[in-house]
């Protein structure tokens, strides 16, 4: 049996600060742990796409996002589920239907309509 672990980081407010990056001794504590023969994965909610690149620098044996939605291991993208266009498509015009404002996020691009979004709308309030 192997005493060798898998240990699962989170990252907003875990490991990362969305102002401040990671902390130096976060990095150095995942450095140690992966040159001990253990595994150091990123488990965030983020899609990928949203991975700052701040976290890409951290040596984490692979990346787990949008929720389990994509895992790569190695730099390698292993598993990555996307929505068929005609999902994607019945999506937008459910929430529009709503008055609610789609944004779609994939593993490597995050898809909206810019004159659509915007940070001055009040969205909710009609619902």
């Amino acid at each position: 049996m192997s005493d060798k672990k898998a240990v699962f980081f989170d990252a907003d407010g875990t490991i990362c600060d969305m102002e401040k990056g990671v902390p130096d001794s976060a990095v150095e504590s995942i450095k140690k742990l992966v040159a001990n023969g253990h595994q150091a994965w990123l488990c965030t909610g983020r899609s990928r796409a949203f991975v700052s690149r701040y976290l890409e620098e951290v040596p984490f044996t692979g990346i787990i996002s949008a929720c389990g939605a994509t895992i790569e291991k190695d730099g390698k993208r292993l598993y990555n589920n996307e929505r068929t266009p005609e999902v994607a498509k019945l999506s937008v015009e459910i929430l529009r239907k709503y008055g609610l404002i789609p944004v779609m996020e994939g593993a490597d691009y995050m898809y909206y309509d810019k004159d659509e979004y915007t940070t001055d709308v009040n969205w909710y309030t009609d619902l």
